[in-house]
């Protein structure tokens, strides 16, 4: 490739600059090289001569494709976070959900009955929660979900059961199965108030996780 001469050259700097400019604060030199790259091919073939609005709009359009690949890598990142939040949510959840079935039924807490239970519905559960969450839904909404899955099986095993995990197999085929008659739990009223409920004690419990121990204040003598 000919050399860049010495006013092409300044010209073409002055619009790579321009277009970096444009960049948001948390773009990194990666993605600023990358921009720089992407006006100088977008630019191939012109000079100093062109009319500077066709410049213009070249370099506009390579901003803007460039703002935007970086807003979605963001949101795709944000979105993977809010996933993981909502899915150790939704663990919280199912535990309290738990506490709050006949013992006879589920077993009383730390037993090995309701640890090998809790693992169970935690397995299918986790498994469904994985493919169908983005990242985007709301708190309310996904806690309300494992309600209904929680109240599904209470309403199938009226006796008492002896728990085991299931193959991925047999996983794969129970959310399946189940997926329409939970939908169908959620919209029963009392399971809507229990997934009231459980979320504040939910958010209540992750917001004491998250903040420090406050040390108590020093004793007067």
């Amino acid at each position: 490739m000919a050399p860049v001469s010495g006013p092409r050259r300044a010209w073409l700097s002055q619009f790579k600059e321009a277009a970096v400019q444009q960049l948001p604060a948390s773009a990194t030199p990666a993605d600023r090289a990358k921009l720089r790259s992407a006006v100088e091919r977008a630019l191939r073939g012109h000079g100093p001569d062109d009319p500077a609005a066709e410049i213009q709009d070249i370099v506009a359009t390579m901003v803007s494709e460039t703002v935007g690949a970086l807003e979605h890598a963001q949101r795709q990142v944000r979105q993977a976070e809010r996933k993981a939040e909502l899915i150790a949510m939704s663990r919280l959840a199912l535990e309290l959900l738990l506490e709050g079935c006949p013992a006879s039924l589920v077993g009383t807490a730390g037993s090995l009955q309701r640890t090998q239970l809790a693992g169970m519905l935690w397995h299918d559960l986790r498994t469904k929660l994985s493919q169908t969450l983005s990242g985007s839904e709301d708190e309310g909404d996904v806690i309300e979900e494992v309600a209904a899955h929680v109240t599904t099986w209470q309403r199938d095993h009226k006796r008492r059961w002896r728990p085991r995990l299931p193959s991925p197999t047999q996983v794969t085929k129970a959310i399946e199965v189940t997926a329409g008659i939970v939908e169908t739990v959620r919209q029963i009223p009392e399971v809507q108030q229990l997934a009231t409920t459980v979320s504040q004690v939910v958010r209540d419990r992750l917001r004491q996780r998250k903040s420090p121990t406050v040390p108590p204040p020093p004793s007067s003598s």
